[in-house]
């Protein structure tokens, strides 16, 4: 609050389709005999009643009289039951919206003792998931509807008029769709250019086992991948904005990715087994010897599960506790086994004084143990993990069979396969390089473009409503609430997109130096790699523009940036499900509302808080303040870590979810607030049919609410509650609701329900 050109590889989809019938083939066999069988007795009823015209008068009197009685009871019901007409919307948005609000909901569910049930449970039972997948949700549907739109506009012919930008995006995503990638032609090319790039720090190792020679140090290897294929093995290096002074862009090294993602992965036994097969099926298929491979790759997995051993992937401390800003020198005295000076050489092309303290670290801990770690391993063992991270990161633009073996691995360890390679090349590809140009077909393709306008009453009234709140809390002295208030009313906003994504020169000057050929598919991907890197890079030293926008206008999430003190709500998440102009303001507040009351509060999270109204890290809580802060974080951790999802049987953690939990609850209240305030100016809003019985705010929350309804495969909730840092689907719903005041005032639960527990976690 974190996602398919005419051809066979778009076959993969997160929608169900539905087959109807035409009736041109399924009943024209029986038309004929129709009209033969009724053909008697239609030419003799019309007899009949030609030569008894008076009893065809009355007979149609009779029948007129008895339509009229008929309509004038189903009217009367219909008023009795649904109250004055004049207080329903009508229009087609809101009867459709009043169909799948009231068909996902099960009213025979007291909401008081299981919200998710009743705002959900049929929702649940008519949407199973579908085969292949390991999750189907609410919102997740309202994703895959954007992901759909722009496949679509990405599968059009690409034109000669177009901007040079587009037409570079769809050629990336059709040569990506191809069929012809899988051809054996275009497979042996692509073998091959992947091992020319492998063959230069001495080809992958396990294809040579103990014969194998290097032909690099380990830290031109490392500058080398980051630079060509942005993989970072052995720690993570980007160019950003000094948390402590953010007007400048500094070097951050924080710990790596792994491929599972997570540390505890690495821990379990089943998830282990079906990497390990992984790497081997793709080691095979490179050409590894098969009575070698499993050792080979084994050698590979015991060097990444002692990196995974070393991070932390769950630490309890705060951004302020982490933050260190270094020289290299002092980085070069903490990791003596790679030569600093040389790498940031190859990466910055700029030689850095070791006496420079340009660095920022936020995993001390991790680079200590990475020295010790990089002393127990030849240089052998680390080249083949760093290759094999290059590979694996690849697999999913390689031939057939390599990404045959990724969703084998995704089905044993998620219980599903992956999603289809148009939602790859899309959503993993083509996304963050292509941002600006996907915005600028997304825009061509609407006819409504006031969107912006459009959300400026509903932000400005939360936002209004969050200054009240910041000024009537009691917990907090007044010198905190000061710098509380100055934060919230300087916090910026990037709504939508870019003014400039319309501008066709902005636009192809940004993706003047992007090579894309129909010709390869591998070589495309590259191109797209390094280019994304060189642009990091070229930030190094340069002031920090913010104004710009930092993140794809054409994703379907929204963000909090702490640095810039700004929400971020790109257009994707401006769509009917979440947002509509023609939808009551119950809907809008309780669901595209809550997202935005969700990323303001995300400035006084957990990591948040410690950013002062300039986006800078600074200590701005008393310690009055911060020790009440702390304990209502205690109570909300110890809330969420109470939750057992029976599907599983499995307790969440509440500490791992703790800032994401705050969001929603605080978030929640925030939007239920500040529609109480639209309220209070505008009036009664007009009820949707088959729903009216039920309050305006109540109709807040049941919006709310559906967000969130989903269903999960066993092996992929299992996950999700280990990993992620959002807190699953029903607990996610449930937990905002439990310390909810308003909820229970709202439903008027009583105090023994389960739905209205005593103790209520609030933060503002």
């Amino acid at each position: 609050m974190a996602s398919v050109p005419v051809s066979l590889g778009e076959h993969e989809s997160l929608m169900t389709e539905v087959q109807v019938r035409s009736p041109s083939t399924a009943t024209a066999a029986t038309t004929a005999a129709t009209t033969m069988k009724h053909k008697r007795p239609t030419n003799w009823l019309k007899a009949y009643l030609c030569q008894n015209k008076m009893t065809f008068g009355l007979c149609l009197s009779l029948l007129l009289a008895i339509t009229i009685v008929m309509s004038l009871l189903f009217l009367y019901a219909l008023h009795t039951r649904l109250r004055p007409q004049q207080k329903l919307c009508l229009t087609p948005e809101c009867i459709t919206l009043a169909a799948d609000t009231y068909n996902a909901m099960d009213v025979t569910v007291d909401p008081c003792e299981d919200f998710y049930q009743f705002a959900c449970g049929n929702w649940d039972k008519s949407h199973p998931i579908p085969e292949g997948r390991s999750v189907r949700s609410s919102f997740e549907s309202f994703v895959n509807d954007v992901v759909d739109l722009y496949r679509e506009l990405l599968r059009k012919p690409v034109l000669s008029t177009e901007p040079d930008a587009v037409r570079k995006l769809k050629t990336f995503y059709q040569t990506c769709i191809s069929t012809e990638r899988d051809s054996p032609a275009v497979e042996n090319a692509t073998y091959h250019i992947l091992m020319q790039h492998l063959d230069r720090f001495g080809g992958f190792p396990p294809l040579y086992g103990e014969q194998w020679q290097s032909k690099s140090s380990l830290e031109r290897l490392l500058a080398t991948l980051h630079l060509e294929f942005n993989i970072e093995p052995l720690f993570e290096l980007k160019v950003a904005a000094d948390d402590m002074n953010n007007s400048q862009h500094i070097i951050l090294i924080n710990h790596p990715s792994l491929f599972l993602q997570a540390s505890a992965a690495y821990e379990s036994g089943e998830e282990i087994d079906a990497y390990l097969n992984f790497m081997v099926s793709v080691a095979t298929s490179l050409g590894v010897d098969r009575s070698q491979a499993r050792s080979e790759m084994q050698r590979i997995l015991t060097f990444e599960k002692a990196i995974a051993n070393i991070r932390d992937d769950q630490p309890s401390n705060t951004v302020m506790d982490f933050y260190k800003k270094i020289s290299v020198g002092e980085l070069q005295q903490m990791v003596k086994s790679i030569n600093w000076t040389v790498y940031f050489h190859i990466v910055f092309k700029e030689y850095i004084p070791p006496d420079q303290s340009i660095v920022v670290l936020y995993a001390s801990q991790y680079m200590e143990d990475l020295e010790r770690l990089i002393r127990r391993f030849d240089i052998r063992t680390m080249t083949g993990y760093a290759l094999w991270r290059v590979i694996a990161s690849l697999v999913p633009d390689l031939s057939k069979t390599f990404r045959e073996a990724h969703y084998e691995l995704a089905r044993l360890t998620q219980g599903a396969a992956l999603n289809g390679i148009g939602s790859h090349c899309l959503l993993n590809r083509a996304d963050e390089t292509f941002a600006q140009s996907m915005t600028y077909l997304y825009l061509k393709s609407q006819s409504d473009d006031n969107i912006r306008e459009e959300l400026q009453e509903v932000i400005l009234n939360i936002r209004s409503t969050f200054y009240e709140t910041i000024k009537r809390n009691t917990w907090m002295t007044n010198d905190t609430k000061k710098v509380a208030l100055a934060k919230a009313q300087l916090m910026s906003e990037f709504i939508a997109y870019p003014l400039e994504a319309l501008n066709e020169t902005y636009l192809n000057i940004s993706h003047a130096h992007l090579n894309i050929a129909f010709d390869n598919h591998l070589n495309n991907v590259i191109n797209l790699l390094g280019n994304e890197v060189r642009k990091n890079i070229a930030l190094f030293r340069k002031p920090v523009d913010k104004n710009q926008w930092m993140t794809s206008s054409a994703q379907v999430n929204a963000l909090y940036d702490s640095n810039r003190n700004a929400i971020i709500i790109p257009v994707g998440m401006t769509r009917p499900f979440l947002y509509s102009s023609k939808f009551p303001h119950f809907v809008i507040y309780g669901r595209i509302g809550m997202v935005i009351a969700h990323e303001i509060i995300h400035g006084f999270d957990t990591n948040g808080r410690y950013f002062d109204e300039h986006g800078n890290l600074n200590q701005w809580w008393n310690n009055e303040t911060d020790a009440t802060y702390r304990e209502t974080e205690r109570c909300i951790v110890e809330q969420y870590s109470n939750y057992t999802y029976e599907q599983v049987n499995m307790t969440l953690n509440g500490n791992t979810t703790r800032s994401e939990n705050i969001a929603d609850i605080a978030g929640t209240e925030l939007a239920f607030l500040a529609y109480k305030q639209w309220l209070k100016v505008h009036g009664d809003e007009r009820r949707l049919p088959l729903l009216d019985n039920y309050t305006h705010e109540q109709m807040f929350f049941i919006a709310f609410s559906q967000i969130w309804c989903g269903n999960y495969l066993n092996e992929r909730l299992r996950k999700d509650i280990r990993d992620m840092i959002h807190t699953p689907f029903r607990y996610r719903m449930i937990g905002s609701l439990h310390s909810s005041h308003h909820f229970s005032r709202v439903f008027q639960c009583k105090e023994n329900a389960k739905m209205n527990p005593q103790t209520k976690c609030t933060v503002f």
